[in-house]
């Protein structure tokens, strides 16, 4: 009886960081989406996933996760609609903006 507590205590901790880390994702990109954003970026995380994908913080501390090979840089600018899904970034080049790409992030 011992031995399953042993093996069971620590499969439960393992399943509840899981849960706890999912759950604070799915909170994340759901008030992301809600929210119209018109943000620069001004950090960039390595996160969990061992270099496959980063996080970009905005001025907000809106964290939106891209995968490796879109790399954003600090300074570039986010506009999003509300209720919407797609990013428009934009990068600054000689003191104005102009268009870089688009991004389809969540649903």
């Amino acid at each position: 009886m011992k031995k399953r507590y042993k093996i069971l205590i620590p499969v439960v901790i393992i399943i509840g960081f899981i849960c706890f880390f999912e759950v604070k994702g799915f909170l994340e990109r759901k008030r992301i989406i809600g929210n119209e954003i018109n943000e620069t970026i001004v950090s960039i995380n390595n996160n969990w996933t061992g270099g496959r994908s980063y996080d970009y913080i905005t001025k907000s501390n809106y964290k939106i996760t891209l995968i490796n090979n879109d790399t954003l840089s600090i300074g570039d600018s986010i506009s999003k609609k509300a209720n919407n899904n797609k990013y428009d970034i934009f990068r600054k080049k000689e003191g104005s903006y102009y268009f870089l790409r688009s991004y389809y992030v969540g649903k």
